[in-house]
């Protein structure tokens, strides 16, 4: 009976209950988005974070703008003038700006190593390969010849040129650079060595220099002095390769910076194999001299066909022709 009279009272004021829980929603609405301000932003105003809606930070920004402006029509308040005390510190550092630095102490030399060296290294110098199945080609015949210095920043193909004779000489030579790097390996990198002493930088064989020499005979028979032969004109790289010191005295910069200088692909691959003329007229074009020899002999060879079947040729022509009698 108690239930019922509950429910008939609920019933009964039902839409005071639901007008009641919408005017709280709606007060609740105006407090977060009207009187709160959500879309405001927090500034520091006097000292105190405050949030301030969009009208109100335009004004604050237009009265902090005017504030400054004020602050700059104002004269710059004076200065106290600088002690004589600094002064001879000023001398100091003008005189030397390094003077803490102590003068005992060392930097190591620039190179290639990870670690300076700090002690004196003693190697057994690689055996280097002979050379092996040397041969000599000559190529004859009408060559761009070019007319201007060539160098790294201006490499012959793309130097001006002009076409002249010339008889290009090819040394060639087999050498066996996996015993070279045998060698290089047991010399730097040995299981004898001190592990300090072990370096895979000098381990590494890099080709600085490939001299060729001549001499001539002389009017009554007898030899010459050996002379070195030159680089080509039309080697980028000349120069350098040929300012290379022969000794480690006269290397002044220390071996692990001449051999960052030539350890590119580029001056390898110019070292080893030199780049050659651009024949336009020749019997053919320039190769190795093994090569060469037998491109040369199976071209004699066709040349020496061909002339016999056009002597073949002629020869049925002359049989075949009719004779008067």
């Amino acid at each position: 009976m108690q239930n019922k009279n509950i429910l008939a009272v609920i019933e009964s004021h039902v839409d005071k209950i639901v007008l009641a829980m919408c005017i709280l929603v709606s007060m609740f609405l105006l407090w977060i988005f009207v009187i709160s301000n959500p879309y405001g932003e927090k500034v520091k105003v006097r000292g105190r974070q405050r949030k301030l809606g969009p009208s109100e930070i335009d004004r604050y920004v237009k009265q902090e703008a005017e504030t400054a402006v004020s602050e700059l029509d104002k004269p710059a308040p004076p200065m106290p003038p600088h002690g004589r005390a600094h002064l001879s510190e000023y001398d100091r550092l003008l005189q030397s700006s390094i003077s803490e630095i102590s003068s005992s102490a060392r930097f190591p030399s620039p190179g290639a190593a990870e670690t300076p060296v700090q002690e004196d290294r003693t190697y057994a110098l690689p055996a280097i390969p002979s050379l092996a199945k040397v041969a000599v080609g000559r190529l004859r015949g009408a060559a761009e010849v070019p007319i201007e210095d060539i160098g790294p920043d201006h490499p012959y193909a793309s130097a001006a040129t002009e076409v002249a004779d010339i008889d290009f000489v090819t040394v060639s030579a087999w050498l066996d650079v996996q015993a070279l790097y045998n060698n290089f390996q047991q010399s730097f990198m040995g299981p004898r060595l001190k592990t300090s002493w072990k370096d895979t930088h000098l381990a590494t064989p890099v080709f600085a220099r490939l001299q060729a020499q001549r001499r001539t005979r002389m009017d009554n028979g007898d030899w010459g002095k050996w002379e070195q032969v030159s680089r080509t004109e039309i080697d980028s790289q000349r120069k350098l390769l040929e300012e290379l010191p022969l000794v480690l005295d006269e290397a002044s910069f220390g071996v692990g910076i001449w051999m960052s200088q030539y350890e590119s692909q580029d001056i390898q691959h110019d070292i080893l194999q030199p780049e050659s003329y651009s024949f336009t007229v020749s019997r053919t074009e320039w190769m190795a001299p093994e090569f060469l020899d037998e491109t040369l002999k199976i071209m004699k060879k066709q040349a020496v066909q061909a002339e016999r079947e056009r002597k073949e040729e002629l020869r049925s022509r002359r049989s075949a022709k009719p004779t008067d009698t």
